[in-house]
């Protein structure tokens, strides 16, 4: 009877052991549990292809995106990608309706709207300056600024939202901001005359409706014989007689684009439509000096308009 006993307390005892060793072995398999799965996560490639534009630019930007992006993101030919960047209209409208993830590489934002007003959920870095970049842009060369035209159309009557929403704009209440809608073409003469007069400078925005290049003589000497200067939209018009303008290049376009696809891995999202992060600043040093204004290095003022976008 006592070996019995003794055999009995000898097998509750192992039974114990192998409990024990099996919780143990348990709480090390959940301990490990959040590691495999962020390697697993970690370990996830995203396939991205280029569409659209001609045959060379296609081949920069995925070379470009190919070296800035690394091994867990890979570029691969059209079709059958997680992510496809169309690089003009006609494509990122034909992708976006297809139901695929889509983003547009400098798409006009009304066409963009378009769209999105459609029920389509696809992003894209928009064509142009950032309209409130470019308020702080005429403010760091025209100091003590009070009071800035803009000229709309209908397509882009939105953009006086967003100027004006303190969400969206970073814009100082110090700063006034006069809007002008101008219809059809014909009637931008008599707008820049009424609104010229009541303000201090001229933001053009970039509306391919109001400022091109059948319209640019009109807009600078309207400006100039009134002794009001103008920002924007973008690098021709300054070389026509703009005072200054930011502009986002391929190159910037690209970096833009690297970020989104790095929140992408992250986050599981793409951002919603928006300008390029990244962009440079050019002058025109001989409208600076008709304007009497103090001559600036386009490296420092994007420098300074980058640091504020980070606070």
């Amino acid at each position: 009877m006592r070996f019995m006993l003794r055999d009995v307390a000898h097998v509750r005892v192992q039974r114990k052991v192998m409990l024990l060793s099996l919780r143990r072995c348990l709480l090390l398999v959940l301990a490990c549990l959040p590691l495999w799965v962020g390697a697993a996560a970690d370990a996830r490639v995203l396939t991205v292809s280029v569409h659209g534009g001609d045959a060379a630019r296609v081949a920069w930007f995925s070379d470009k995106l190919a070296g800035m992006l690394g091994e867990r993101i890979r570029m691969v030919p059209p079709g059958g990608a997680d992510v496809q960047l169309a690089l003009d209209a006609q494509h990122f409208r034909r992708r976006c309706r297809e139901g695929t993830r889509v983003v547009g590489v400098a798409i006009a934002p009304q066409q963009v709207r378009a769209v999105r007003d459609d029920g389509h959920r696809c992003t894209a870095l928009f064509r142009g300056a950032e309209p409130e970049r470019q308020l702080r842009l005429l403010q760091l060369l025209q100091p003590g600024l009070q009071r800035v035209g803009v000229l709309l159309t209908p397509d882009s009557d939105w953009l006086r939202t967003y100027l004006l929403d303190p969400a969206d704009s970073g814009e100082p209440a110090s700063l006034a901001l006069d809007f002008l809608e101008v219809a059809p073409r014909k009637e931008l003469a008599p707008a820049l005359n009424r609104l010229l007069p009541r303000v201090d400078a001229l933001l053009a925005l970039d509306e391919t409706g109001l400022y091109g290049p059948n319209t640019a003589r009109l807009v600078l000497l309207t400006s100039y014989r009134q002794r009001r200067p103008v920002v924007g939209p973008n690098r021709s018009f300054v070389q026509a007689g703009s005072l200054a303008t930011t502009y986002s290049g391929d190159i910037h376009l690209a970096r833009s684009l690297a970020q989104w696809l790095r929140r992408l891995l992250e986050q599981g999202r793409l951002p919603e439509p928006g300008w390029p992060a990244h962009f440079s600043v050019t002058l025109n040093e001989d409208v600076l000096k008709a304007y009497d204004l103090p001559l600036r290095d386009p490296q420092d003022l994007a420098a300074e308009l980058r640091d504020g976008e980070a606070h």
